[in-house]
């Protein structure tokens, strides 16, 4: 972070010795409209901050049911002082070295090297590189997840997805016999003979309507059929 700050605030500007583009002619400070914002963002920041910290935990006290009440003396308590000024400490060496490194001398340019790079190349290196966290990560966890993914996708390809393709087979045959039963078994036997029963008890019914000629009709032609056949069997 300090190497940064001194690049931008002490650093010469890249389009330095540019004669169409002066440096005090092109770099400015952004309008208010940016930075009055960004000053409202800090303090609030800093602020509520306070809300967390052991001096009005306002929060905890709210989740327990509790009323917050302020105090400032419980900033330093249980450790809590020891544990910022550590922290002030760690921010102000990291600030120190950065600006021994980078602030005492002036940058001339932008892309101008490194002074680790110049002074200690293995270390600037090693920095550059993140501590080759990024490899590690890459070679063990990454690597690892790869392999899950891999051992995943095939499983669902050959096992779960040829579990599926196997019920779904298994569901089309059944429902292919259930239609093959319902149009050639059902429909043409039961369902036949169902059709059948009722359209000889509607000419059942019909004979039996209660109407007295029909029933006189009926005997008469049946007579007949009888002195017929007898005069038939007679005269053989």
């Amino acid at each position: 972070m300090t190497r940064q700050v001194c690049y931008v605030f002490f650093g010469q500007p890249r389009n330095a010795g540019h004669a169409q583009e002066p440096a005090a002619a092109t770099v400015h400070e952004s309008p208010r409209v940016m930075t009055f914002p960004l000053i409202a963002l800090a303090v609030f920041a800093v602020g509520l901050g306070f809300l967390g910290t052991p001096a009005w935990p306002w929060l905890q006290r709210y989740l327990e049911g509790l009323p917050a009440v302020g105090d400032w003396g419980r900033m330093f308590a249980g450790g809590a002082g020891a544990a910022m000024l550590l922290s002030a400490v760690i921010v102000a060496l990291g600030i120190g070295l950065g600006w021994w490194l980078y602030g005492r001398r002036v940058i001339p340019r932008a892309d101008s090297p490194d002074v680790l790079e110049v002074s200690w190349p293995q270390t600037y290196a090693l920095l550059r590189q993140k501590f080759l966290v990024d490899e590690l990560y890459e070679a063990t966890v990454e690597r690892a997840h790869a392999g899950w993914a891999a051992l995943s996708e095939r499983l669902d390809r050959w096992v779960w997805g040829g579990f599926v393709w196997l019920v779904e087979l298994i569901a089309q045959g059944l429902a292919w016999a259930s239609r093959l039963v319902d149009e050639y078994v059902v429909n043409l036997g039961f369902d036949a003979a169902c059709r059948r029963l009722n359209r000889d008890g509607r000419t059942a019914a019909g004979l039996t309507d209660g109407q007295l000629p029909n029933y006189l009709r009926a005997l008469g032609t049946a007579f007949v059929c009888l002195v017929l056949m007898l005069m038939w069997g007679g005269c053989r």
